[in-house]
């Protein structure tokens, strides 16, 4: 008998021990990503930014904003691209399962085989990093939200 309380009182030891390591864990991940949100909407421009936006006469927002939707979507060419191996007509497959909008982005980049990776990286592009793929999130969140302010919600 008191073997059993012993064993109950071990597993919910354990099991309470397990929780607070997660919510300490959790706690930790939240504070690492607000800090790199913050960093992303507060970073100013690189150098690299300012001369290339310069160089194409755009923004350096717009050229974020560019480049953000260029790796999105090499990554859904990346993926489509392996649904469609077996299609009969590839092209087509490609194009409808990209949709309009990354057809266009890839199309007005070269298309999708000179501008993306096997992988979905942009090419001549520096791998995307934590901070620039939560710039890129921080932008779509503004242009969802501004969608909805020009739709009157």
């Amino acid at each position: 008998m008191k073997t059993e309380l012993l064993l109950n009182h071990l597993k919910r030891f354990i099991v309470l021990t397990i929780q607070i390591g997660l919510v300490g864990l959790l706690i930790a991940g939240g504070v690492w990503i607000l800090r790199e949100l913050d960093d992303a909407t507060t970073a100013k421009p690189t150098s690299e930014q300012i001369q290339a936006a310069s160089i194409q006469n755009i923004s350096v927002d717009d050229y974020v904003h560019e480049r953000c939707d260029l790796w999105s979507a090499c990554q859904s060419w990346s993926d489509v691209r392996k649904d469609c191996a077996t299609a009969g007509d590839f092209s087509n497959c490609v194009s409808i399962k990209l949709g309009h909008r990354d057809t266009n982005i890839l199309a007005g980049n070269g298309g999708a085989e000179f501008i993306c990776r096997e992988n979905g990286d942009v090419r001549n592009l520096p791998k995307q990093s934590v901070s620039s793929a939560l710039q890129c999130l921080m932008y779509v969140l503004k242009e969802l939200r501004d969608s909805g302010r020009r739709q009157g919600r």
